[in-house]
């Protein structure tokens, strides 16, 4: 950089003095010139469109001299929003302790600025959060948050926790009640307690899902089926209504024959709902518990659950490591189109995912890095690396 010339903050006027700075500040960080006339490291000065900064190869050459990012995550999952056009936008979000990023997979990178403070992005939420769910059917659209013996239903639109929540996970997924036992309890319950996942749940999800749907005719045509399912979508919906209907006959035989499980685990690792049979997975240590969301509060859990992780996920291969325990995440990619399973450095996939697949063929690949997948999530916070050099 020197007098001779003729700098500018504009990009179609001069040099523009942003770019050059850019250039100059990867030759600090170890950057030498490249040969991909797009990037702002390229040699000879042009003028690069879009937004200036080190590329995505660019940014894997820092990390290749300065070491990657890695640690585990609490929770990822992908967030569905409405456009202004009507069309549906998704983005990724990694928490991890009391932060969180946003990824950007269109541009490979993490939003600059981050990591946030999960209070500060998302009003209402505990600093930490153990899983996420999005319970997406044509009746039901809910964001739920799990943390110890609680859940949040959160509203994106609002941007914040309904009001009411967190309710207990105990109270509102639980196994149907024998006939005895709900004679007697009938005179100690109120009528809004006495189903309090469909009282506080799915009518209240029911009411958002009718706003959003009237707000705007063009988003009924994009709706979240239809964006999946084929032409035969009548028939299949048919057979998941038929299908839904036999799992709340086998979850209440099987519950009154005696079983176990009363209601989902508390203090999870994972969750995610399976747009396959619309049904919610919990995960936690090394089992996973199905629960039969059209029951309504009544629907754990799905027969031939709680089952191990191997009996759920199988490997493709040889070269296909089992699944660990304690899994960090598990969901649905809509950029990838595909369930990802990810526990610390690694993540797993599903192969074999199609959402019209009712048979749930969950064959499995993997391990491969995160880094390599999701190279910017970083701890660039100063809070992060104090807590952590303090805990070491």
């Amino acid at each position: 950089m020197d007098d001779d010339d003729p700098f500018t903050i504009h990009p179609d006027q001069g040099t523009n003095v942003i770019q050059v700075a850019v250039h100059e500040i990867g030759h600090v960080l170890g950057l030498s010139h490249v040969l991909r006339n797009y990037s702002v490291m390229y040699a000879i000065y042009s003028q690069v469109r879009g937004e200036l900064e080190l590329d995505y190869e660019d940014r894997r050459l820092v990390q290749g001299l300065y070491g990657h990012c890695s640690g585990r995550f609490n929770t990822v999952f992908d967030l569905i929003t409405w456009r202004a056009d009507g069309t549906l936008a998704y983005t990724t979000f990694f928490f991890r302790g009391d932060h969180y990023w946003m990824y950007q997979n269109s541009r490979n990178r993490s939003r600059p600025g981050d990591p946030l403070l999960i209070k500060v992005g998302w009003t209402g939420l505990p600093d930490t959060v153990d899983a996420f769910a999005h319970i997406w059917t044509q009746t039901k659209d809910a964001h739920i948050f799990f943390k110890g013996i609680y859940y949040y239903l959160y509203d994106p639109v609002e941007e914040k926790v309904v009001e009411g929540y967190p309710r207990k996970i105990a109270r509102d997924f639980r196994s149907p009640k024998t006939y005895k036992s709900r004679r007697r309890n009938r005179n100690r319950r109120s009528a809004s307690s006495s189903d309090g996942f469909v009282q506080s749940f799915l009518s209240e999800n029911n009411r958002n899902h009718d706003r959003r749907s009237t707000s705007s005719s063009t988003k009924q045509s994009h709706t979240p089926d239809r964006q999946f399912l084929s032409s035969n979508d009548l028939q299949h919906r048919k057979q998941r209504s038929v299908s839904s209907a036999s799992n709340r006959r086998r979850t209440r035989h099987r519950n009154r024959s005696g079983s176990s499980t009363h209601h989902l685990p508390t203090n999870i690792d994972a969750a995610y709902f399976d747009k396959r049979d619309e049904n919610l997975y919990v995960f936690k240590n090394g089992l996973v518990y199905g629960y039969n969301v059209s029951a309504g509060g009544e629907g754990c859990c799905l027969p031939g659950y709680p089952r191990s992780l191997q009996q759920e996920f199988t490997a493709i291969d040889d070269q296909t490591r089992p699944l660990p325990n304690r899994l960090d995440a598990v969901y649905y990619s809509y950029h990838h189109k595909t369930l990802l399973i990810i526990k610390g450095r690694h993540y797993w996939k599903v192969v074999s995912y199609h959402p019209l697949d009712q048979h749930r063929t969950n064959l499995i690949r993997g391990p491969s890095l995160v880094r390599r997948r999701w190279p910017d999530i970083c701890d660039t916070d100063l809070h992060i690396k104090l807590k952590k050099h303090k805990t070491s």
